[in-house]
């Protein structure tokens, strides 16, 4: 017998692959994540930079070629703003703010988590109905 013991993660990642929506939504996550880490290079503008600001392209629609010479895929907004250059830029905050939140979630409950295994009795169960 040449039974080979299959670790978590490989039957995991078999088990994923054969999951056609987990694969889809990795698929757009990774987009997304891609999006945001070269919105820099991808934005026809950058949001940021109020020189290139003109109100004459202010609220055009889709499609518009702005006074800078590029298109505006998604329109303009009330003082002229590219509106994708500022969803993609957006999405790079999103993320900081996402990963940020959940660092300071991983901190405070690995600290409120040790402080009830260590002192136990009626201090822990005063954290767990806290939490």
């Amino acid at each position: 017998m040449t039974d080979k013991a299959v670790s978590p993660w490989r039957n995991l990642w078999v088990r994923f692959r054969e999951d056609r929506i987990a694969l889809a939504a990795l698929v757009v996550v990774g987009i997304i994540l891609l999006l945001a880490l070269f919105a820099p290079f991808i934005a026809p503008q950058d949001p940021y930079d109020l020189s290139g600001l003109s109100l004459r392209d202010a609220r055009r629609p889709p499609g518009w070629v702005g006074s800078g010479g590029y298109v505006h895929w998604l329109g303009t907004d009330a003082q002229g703003r590219d509106l994708l250059s500022a969803i993609l830029y957006g999405l790079g905050v999103s993320i900081q703010i996402g990963i940020f939140a959940g660092a300071v979630g991983l901190v405070i409950g690995t600290t409120i988590g040790i402080l009830a295994a260590y002192h136990r009795g009626w201090f822990e169960t005063v954290l767990m109905r806290i939490i």
